[in-house]
Order: structure tokens, then sequence, then C-alpha cells
């Protein structure tokens, strides 16, 4: 779990790709064994950064996939490893829709495509994500989120402040 706390700082950004490879191995490791640890429960542990500031952080990381090599496969990976911690209404729709990210991303149509028209793709996942929920209060601190990260995280960036825009837009 503490590998969480490595997801939303700014100066880990590069390395997020990373990351979220080892958060996947773990996930998937305790998934097989059917370890009961891998139901984190966010909100008891101090540190750990909430279910909301990671659901943001790699959504509006996963719409640079190109920052590094694999950087948005690692990031759409650990989404679907990770979506029943992070809300259990996500798994099924974080699994579906990962699977055919990833494939996109992995093919050769990927680098042709333009990033406008898979921000698009992404908002529509994230807006599907968001009518799954159907938690109000979880969709508040969602939006909240992304007004915090937009004035910490990302304050230098207006392509990324652009993307955080639409998706408060898809939570109100």
């Amino acid at each position: 779990p503490f590998l969480f706390e490595l997801v939303p700082p700014p100066e880990f950004t590069d390395g997020l790709g990373t990351i979220c490879r080892c958060i996947s191995q773990v996930a998937n490791e305790k998934q097989e064994q059917k370890d009961p640890d891998y139901y984190i429960d966010l909100k008891q542990s101090v540190n750990l950064p909430s279910s909301q500031d990671l659901l943001v952080r790699l959504m509006v990381m996963l719409n640079r996939p190109f920052k590094r090599p694999q950087y948005g496969e690692r990031i759409a990976r650990c989404l679907a490893d990770i979506a029943h911690i992070l809300h259990p209404s996500l798994a099924p729709l974080c699994a579906e829709h990962s699977k055919s990210l990833i494939k996109f991303l992995e093919s050769g149509d990927a680098d042709e495509v333009s990033i406008t028209k898979w921000e698009d793709v992404l908002l529509r996942f994230f807006k599907e994500m968001c009518a799954a929920i159907k938690d109000e209060h979880y969709l508040m601190e969602l939006a909240d989120t992304l007004l915090q990260q937009m004035k910490t995280v990302y304050k230098g960036s207006s392509g990324v402040k652009r993307v955080i825009f639409r998706y408060l837009g898809a939570v109100l």
C-alpha cells in the first residue's frame, strides 16, 4: 500500500509508469492468491492518498501516454488492477476499457493518433466511471480533488489544466 504514496506527488511524474507497474504486479499477485490484504481501505491509513487522489492522478496522466516508453500502458494496467480499491463499481468498467486502451497504445496506430482524439476517448471513459459510481459524496470529493490537484500538482501546465476542466465538467 505504501507505493500509493508515490502516485500523487508531482516530483514522481517521470517515474509514475514504473510505480504503476510495481503497483500492478503487487495487486495481481494479491488477487491471484486471494489475499485479503488486496482490499486496502485508503481512508484508514493516514499517509495514503484518497481513492479520488489516485483516480484523478492516474486519469490525468493517462492523457500523456507517450511521456515515456510504455507510460500509458502501465497507467491503464494499474488503473484496471486497483479499480476495486478505488471504488467497487469501477472494477468491471476499468477492466474492459483498460484492455482496449492498452491494445490501442501497443498497436502501431497509436503514434499516428492525435492527442485530442485520445483525450476524447479518455473523457468518455471518465464520464462512464462517474456514471458507474453513483455516489454523490464520492463524486463531490472527486471534483474537489480535481480542483486541488490543478492548483498544486499541475499549476504550470495549461494542457493538463484543460483536461482537468473537461473532467470537472464530467463530474458536475
